[in-house]
């Protein structure tokens, strides 16, 4: 009786039609997915996807731009498809763990135990980068943290993941 009562009671504070939130996972943030082309991505973000906008010298061949309509999310094009998503701002996305920028490193290591905990890549230890691959090398999840082990951002996607400065 009590199942039914919540569920009648999750039936009626969810608004109709409400959408689930966006979860980051190693194949993509929401209906946002890996290998998705600018204009597939730009019907899901419902603005356009310029790669020109990326300052690249060969956007074609790799451009990092900012996802139209989501401030703190930046998408990684190589050969014009989707290889990995970075977030950048706190709490508005998280991965399928609840894990999100500005979670404590403690709380990475928790959620996600085979973790493989690195140096970062430009900050000082206690900063650090842990790397958490679905299929080794190939789809995964970086978290880095600066030196208050803090998440600063979460990448999805490729072996991509692991650049440090657009295709490298």
């Amino acid at each position: 009786m009590r199942l039914i009562a919540l569920s009648l009671t999750l039936l009626i504070a969810t608004p109709a039609g409400a959408a689930a939130p966006w979860v980051l996972t190693p194949q993509g943030l929401g209906p946002v997915r890996l290998g998705m082309t600018p204009e597939q991505v730009a019907q899901v973000a419902g603005k356009p996807v310029n790669l020109d906008e990326s300052g690249s010298d060969d956007p074609k061949d790799c451009a990092v731009v900012e996802m139209p309509g989501h401030d703190g999310v930046d998408l990684l094009f190589e050969s014009a498809r989707l290889t990995a998503i970075w977030l950048y701002k706190p709490a508005r996305y998280k991965t399928a763990r609840n894990i999100g920028v500005g979670a404590k490193d403690s709380a990475v290591a928790a959620a996600y135990p085979q973790a493989i905990k690195g140096p970062a890549d430009y900050d000082d230890v206690p900063a650090a980068n842990f790397l958490v691959w679905e299929k080794k090398d190939v789809l995964g999840l970086l978290f880095r943290t600066d030196e208050t082990r803090k998440v600063v951002s979460i990448a999805a996607g490729t072996d991509s993941i692991e650049y440090m400065e657009g295709c490298s």
